[in-house]
């Protein structure tokens, strides 16, 4: 695949860091940022390379010469008059057949070849990578198409199809933080339908054309636009600030670790109670608030070796207490509020099914004769409803009603004998499953007494956990080592 590396821009914003040298010629590292990009795509395979060439061009033509020296084959278009980002791409015959666009001015290291095999999988007209980064709101981002789930209990299916093109003075209240990081590979069919229904927005220079505004965004119609989401390095050089941000990364090797072509590393983070605070089920937007200090964390994570990846447990939309639509917009709100302070998360992994909370209890007290079948409901009512004062609540209650010892005044002796669901017993571990099909081997037993322990390894859930052991003091800490395995 060719690669066609836009080289020629000015470079205004970032004059104070090298004004007398192309933008894609400053150092970084050593090296120039353009040095960087072909010995990225030169270990992907890729060595046949276009520079698009304009202000002080000659600077890179001496450097790079033919590009031997760096085992690829460079060819040269020269700008006589700027074109845009994408006006030389109309002016080029050699690119008959899928090419791979980049900006000479982006630090980048990705893995290409996964890149390419995306696009040729979707039969794209133009595969744009996307990602996350801590200033959405000045960038432009991408909308890409939701399926519905397909069965029941399914994932609704992202198809990274773009449906929807959003600059920065587009009016957004709350996004994804999806990017556009502008690198593109491209279709000769998107140029040929482009140039169907083109009408020049510069009259005075009509072959100046805009990649974003004049060929990507008038085609996502088309529905063969896609956005291909990756947390691998990419970061312009546009301003000051953010050069030295990436030879800062550069330096303690960040660029490089981001390749997918290596392992990663990430720190899991839980939504409710973690990012967010916890106040009952979270089932629009306006209950959503960041916690306080949650994006000095997360930024801390971003500027780390980590990927900062979302793992939440949504039972809101088994309860049928949100839509999918609805919990996409709480996490847009989520990743907005985030965004305004300059933290990002790479990823959200959500689990919308409900996980059974189950009592199972012992409860002689109805064979002793001490209480009835209707004031043990009603103890469990009181016991229902404080639950749900604070935003809990149990699936089902399974009760053992049976005593084995004898003689207790009123007493009830059809409830005396020696049953199969009387704790250390696993009986109503077993009617549990067989109600709501629980596996019991991915299943946990958190109780109090040594019969709880035993009525659970009995019943074969993967461990049972006591209260007030060096384990966990509290059923809070219990169910966080749980969650944490």
């Amino acid at each position: 695949m060719k690669v066609v590396i836009m080289a020629g821009g000015k470079g205004t914003r970032i004059a104070t860091v090298a004004a007398d040298i192309p933008k894609p010629m400053i150092k970084i590292c050593g090296k120039p940022i353009l040095e960087h990009q072909i010995e990225n795509l030169k270990v992907c395979g890729l060595t046949d390379i276009i520079l698009v060439i304009g202000h002080l061009g000659e600077v890179i033509q001496e450097y790079f010469g033919d590009g031997a020296k760096w085992g690829v084959n460079i060819e040269y278009f020269v700008e006589e008059h700027p074109l845009g980002t994408a006006g030389a791409l109309f002016m080029m015959p050699q690119l008959t057949d899928d090419f791979l666009l980049l900006c000479g001015d982006v630090i980048i290291d990705v893995n290409f070849n996964r890149f390419i095999a995306f696009h040729k999988a979707h039969k794209a007209w133009a595969s744009l990578i996307s990602h996350p980064n801590g200033h959405p709101y000045d960038s432009s981002l991408l909308v890409t198409e939701i399926m519905s789930p397909k069965e029941v209990g399914g994932m609704p299916e992202d198809t990274h199809r773009v449906i929807r093109w959003m600059n920065k003075e587009d009016e957004r209240l709350y996004y994804k933080n999806r990017v556009n990081a502008g690198v593109e590979i491209i279709s000769p069919e998107l140029l040929k339908e482009t140039m169907k229904n083109f009408t020049p927005r510069h009259p005075e220079n009509p072959n100046k054309i805009d990649l974003d505004r004049d060929v990507l965004k008038p085609n996502i119609k088309s529905g063969k636009i896609y956005a291909y989401d990756t947390p691998e390095y990419v970061k312009d050089m546009g301003t000051p600030d953010r050069f030295h941000e990436a030879e800062t990364d550069m330096l303690k090797g960040l660029v490089y670790a981001r390749n997918l072509k290596n392992k990663q590393k990430a720190i899991f983070l839980d939504r409710d109670g973690t990012i967010n605070k916890l106040a009952g089920f979270v089932t629009n937007p306006e209950q959503f608030e960041l916690i306080q200090d949650v994006t000095d964390a997360i930024k801390l994570i971003n500027k780390s070796g980590y990927l900062a990846i979302v793992v939440t447990n949504q039972p809101v939309i088994a309860r049928g207490d949100c839509t999918f639509e609805e919990l996409q917009t709480i996490h847009d709100k989520m990743e907005t509020e985030l965004g305004k302070k300059g933290a990002f998360v790479d990823a959200i992994y959500v689990c919308p099914h409900h996980t059974l909370a189950i009592v199972v209890t012992n409860q002689p007290v109805i064979a002793r004769g001490d209480c009835t079948f209707e004031e043990l409901q009603t103890i469990h009512d009181k016991m229902e409803t404080e639950l749900g004062k604070k935003g809990a609540f149990v699936d089902a209650i399974y009760v053992c009603p049976h005593h084995t010892d004898k003689g207790f005044e009123g007493e009830r002796p059809e409830y005396k004998c020696d049953c199969n669901c009387r704790k250390p017993k696993p009986g109503l571990f077993l009617q549990a499953a067989k109600d709501f099909n629980i596996n019991l081997s991915q299943s946990y037993m958190i109780g109090d007494s040594d019969s709880d322990i035993e009525a659970g390894q009995n019943a074969g859930v993967q461990k049972s956990l006591k209260i007030g052991t060096s384990e966990g003091k509290t059923l809070l800490d219990l169910v966080n080592l749980v969650l944490s395995y």
